[in-house]
Parts: C-alpha cells; structure tokens; sequence
C-alpha cells in the first residue's frame, strides 16, 4: 500500500508481522492452523489481514459465509492484459456483505479467482482491486518460507492485545 510493505509469516506456533518500511516486526504465539489464524488475530489484535479470505484452506465457503447475498452476474473476458490475464472467459460475482460490496471473477475452466474489486462501507467508500495471476497449484513449498529471518537493523515490538489497547485508553 502506498503506507508500506507488511509481510505475515506464520508457521503454525507463532506469527511474526513485519512492516517493512518502518523496519519494526512482532512476534506472538499463535497455535493454531490457517483456518484458524485469521480468527484468532481479529479476536485478540483486532485486525484481519488483507484478502486473508483467499489464504484459508476453502476460500469460497469463507467468502460465502461473509456475504449476505451473492448474484451471478453473467459471463465475462479479463482485461487486465499487462498481468497475462487479458482475454480469461470468467463467471462474475456480485457478493453484498456487512463490510462491503465485492465483484470477483472466477475463470469458467479452472474455478480460480481471477480479479477482485471490492468497495468498503466507510466513509468516503475506499476501494481495493486485486488481480490474481500466474496460479502454481502445485508448486513445490519448503519449510524456509515459513520461517522468519529479521532483516538486518531491524527493532522487535511488542504487539498489542485489543484489551491491552482498550486498557491504554481508559487510562
């Protein structure tokens, strides 16, 4: 984002975010599974990743469960060429939920989502266009990647808790 570069490794017993441009990270115990991180960070920290919808293990169940309605829009062609992804015949979704409105496409042969436009419910309507390429289902994955190594110079900080926030405040 035009804020910076945040990177989130988790290894199944603790999850490390690290922003990159201030060059701080945090590390906290998280036991629990890829399902399971994203509500466990919301509950505690009070944050859900961005498009952590798409890194569980069934996306489609999660965006489901998220919408309060979805309607197919009909059939249509990617145009997002300088991504390799021009010409992709695609279902469209229109997917109305309590934080925003969303328009995804899905690629009729593969089932793989291809772009995301979603419009949030705040003020002034922020919007968020995701395109997703260059799909590797079975690209090999080493234990490394989920390893986090701080960058050099960089300053450990805590991480706070939703209650020790809350707790911050009151004082």
């Amino acid at each position: 984002s035009r804020h910076g570069v945040r990177q989130i490794v988790a290894d199944g017993t603790q999850l490390t975010l690290l922003d990159q441009k201030a060059n701080h990270y945090s590390v906290v115990p998280m036991r629990t599974s890829i399902d399971g991180l994203v509500e466990k960070l919301d509950k505690h920290y009070g944050f859900t990743p961005p498009l952590a919808e798409f890194a569980v293990s069934d996306p489609y169940r999660e965006l489901k469960g998220q919408a309060k309605t979805i309607t197919y829009l009909g059939r249509g062609k990617t145009t997002a060429g300088f991504l390799g992804l021009f010409g992709v015949e695609c279902h469209r979704l229109a997917l109305h939920g309590r934080e925003a409105y969303a328009e995804l496409w899905i690629g009729v042969d593969d089932q793989l989502p291809y772009q995301l436009t979603a419009t949030f419910h705040r003020p002034g309507n922020p919007q968020v266009r995701v395109s997703f390429s260059k799909w590797q289902l079975n690209a090999p994955v080493s234990a490394s990647e989920f390893t986090f190594t701080p960058p050099k110079n960089s300053q450990k900080i805590e991480m706070w808790t939703t209650d020790k926030m809350r707790s911050a405040a009151k004082r």
